[in-house]
Protein backbone atom coordinates (compact mmCIF):
# COMPACT_ATOMS: atom_id res chain seq x y z
CA UNK A 1 0.00 0.00 0.00
CA UNK A 2 0.63 3.51 -0.71
CA UNK A 3 -0.35 6.73 0.75
CA UNK A 4 -0.13 10.08 -0.27
CA UNK A 5 -1.49 12.83 2.17
CA UNK A 6 -1.08 15.89 -0.17
CA UNK A 7 -3.70 14.81 -2.54
CA UNK A 8 -5.07 12.10 0.10
CA UNK A 9 -4.90 9.36 -2.27
CA UNK A 10 -4.46 5.71 -1.03
CA UNK A 11 -2.72 2.95 -3.50
CA UNK A 12 -3.24 -0.71 -3.24
CA UNK A 13 -1.47 -3.60 -4.90
CA UNK A 14 -3.92 -6.08 -7.00
CA UNK A 15 -2.78 -9.84 -6.26
CA UNK A 16 -2.74 -10.19 -10.14
CA UNK A 17 -5.06 -10.60 -13.12
CA UNK A 18 -6.01 -7.13 -15.11
CA UNK A 19 -6.12 -4.51 -12.68
CA UNK A 20 -2.54 -3.38 -11.63
CA UNK A 21 -4.10 -1.55 -8.72
CA UNK A 22 -6.58 0.36 -6.86
CA UNK A 23 -6.31 4.00 -6.58
CA UNK A 24 -8.77 5.23 -3.20
CA UNK A 25 -10.09 8.83 -2.22
CA UNK A 26 -9.78 9.69 0.78
CA UNK A 27 -12.23 12.61 2.65
CA UNK A 28 -10.89 15.38 4.22
CA UNK A 29 -14.52 16.08 5.43
CA UNK A 30 -16.36 12.17 5.71
CA UNK A 31 -19.91 11.92 7.23
CA UNK A 32 -20.36 9.02 9.60
CA UNK A 33 -20.78 6.81 7.21
CA UNK A 34 -17.67 4.70 6.06
CA UNK A 35 -18.42 4.84 1.91
CA UNK A 36 -17.87 8.59 2.59
CA UNK A 37 -14.65 7.91 3.85
CA UNK A 38 -13.16 5.66 1.50
CA UNK A 39 -14.14 5.96 -2.07
CA UNK A 40 -12.67 4.06 -5.45
CA UNK A 41 -10.86 6.34 -7.95
CA UNK A 42 -9.72 4.19 -10.15
CA UNK A 43 -8.93 0.40 -11.42
CA UNK A 44 -5.65 0.80 -12.77
CA UNK A 45 -5.17 -1.65 -16.00
CA UNK A 46 -2.69 -3.83 -16.17
CA UNK A 47 0.25 -2.28 -18.14
CA UNK A 48 1.04 -3.67 -21.31
CA UNK A 49 4.69 -3.03 -21.07
CA UNK A 50 4.69 -6.14 -17.85
CA UNK A 51 4.90 -9.13 -19.00
CA UNK A 52 1.78 -11.55 -18.32
CA UNK A 53 3.67 -14.59 -17.37
CA UNK A 54 6.70 -16.40 -17.53
CA UNK A 55 7.72 -20.14 -18.26
CA UNK A 56 10.57 -22.19 -16.87
CA UNK A 57 11.41 -25.48 -17.11
CA UNK A 58 13.67 -27.53 -15.27
CA UNK A 59 15.37 -30.91 -16.15
CA UNK A 60 16.16 -33.26 -13.57
CA UNK A 61 18.63 -36.40 -13.74
CA UNK A 62 15.71 -38.58 -14.19
CA UNK A 63 14.77 -36.90 -17.43
CA UNK A 64 11.86 -35.75 -16.31
CA UNK A 65 11.15 -32.35 -16.67
CA UNK A 66 8.68 -29.93 -14.93
CA UNK A 67 7.18 -26.52 -16.04
CA UNK A 68 6.62 -24.02 -13.74
CA UNK A 69 4.04 -21.37 -14.91
CA UNK A 70 4.71 -17.94 -12.30
CA UNK A 71 2.62 -15.26 -12.83
CA UNK A 72 3.94 -11.57 -12.63
CA UNK A 73 2.71 -9.02 -10.26
CA UNK A 74 3.84 -5.72 -8.96
CA UNK A 75 5.94 -6.56 -6.17
CA UNK A 76 6.47 -2.74 -4.74
CA UNK A 77 4.79 0.43 -5.38
CA UNK A 78 5.00 3.99 -4.17
CA UNK A 79 3.45 7.43 -4.82
CA UNK A 80 5.88 9.99 -5.36
CA UNK A 81 5.33 13.15 -2.76
CA UNK A 82 3.80 15.44 -5.10
CA UNK A 83 0.90 12.95 -6.12
CA UNK A 84 1.76 12.78 -9.60
CA UNK A 85 3.52 9.98 -10.38
CA UNK A 86 3.02 6.39 -9.14
CA UNK A 87 6.40 4.06 -9.70
CA UNK A 88 5.68 0.20 -9.78
CA UNK A 89 8.23 -2.85 -9.86
CA UNK A 90 7.18 -6.09 -10.84
CA UNK A 91 8.38 -9.74 -10.42
CA UNK A 92 10.38 -9.55 -13.70
CA UNK A 93 12.28 -6.78 -12.93
CA UNK A 94 10.59 -3.88 -14.60
CA UNK A 95 10.05 -0.35 -12.70
CA UNK A 96 7.19 1.35 -14.59
CA UNK A 97 6.60 5.14 -13.91
CA UNK A 98 3.24 6.25 -14.83
CA UNK A 99 1.01 9.24 -14.66
CA UNK A 100 -1.36 9.41 -11.70
CA UNK A 101 -3.90 11.43 -13.31
CA UNK A 102 -4.06 9.62 -16.76
CA UNK A 103 -1.96 6.50 -15.84
CA UNK A 104 -0.08 6.67 -18.69
CA UNK A 105 3.38 4.93 -18.46
CA UNK A 106 5.88 8.16 -18.81
CA UNK A 107 9.40 5.74 -18.02
CA UNK A 108 10.15 2.11 -17.79
CA UNK A 109 12.98 1.16 -16.33
CA UNK A 110 14.13 -2.63 -17.17
CA UNK A 111 16.52 -4.54 -14.67
CA UNK A 112 17.84 -8.08 -15.53
CA UNK A 113 17.81 -10.33 -12.95
CA UNK A 114 21.23 -11.00 -13.02
CA UNK A 115 21.97 -7.93 -10.14
CA UNK A 116 21.73 -5.05 -12.76
CA UNK A 117 24.26 -6.31 -15.57
CA UNK A 118 21.75 -5.20 -18.22
CA UNK A 119 19.39 -2.00 -18.18
CA UNK A 120 17.33 -0.46 -20.11
CA UNK A 121 15.74 3.17 -19.99
CA UNK A 122 12.78 3.78 -21.81
CA UNK A 123 11.19 7.17 -21.86
CA UNK A 124 7.74 7.20 -23.48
Amino acid sequence: MAYNSRRNLLGAICAGGKTAYHLFCISTNPSKTVDSVLRLCRKSEWFPQYRATSSNSHSFALSVTIAISIENVITSFDIDHAGELIASIDTSGKCLISDVNTNNCKVLLDLDSSFGQRTSFIKT
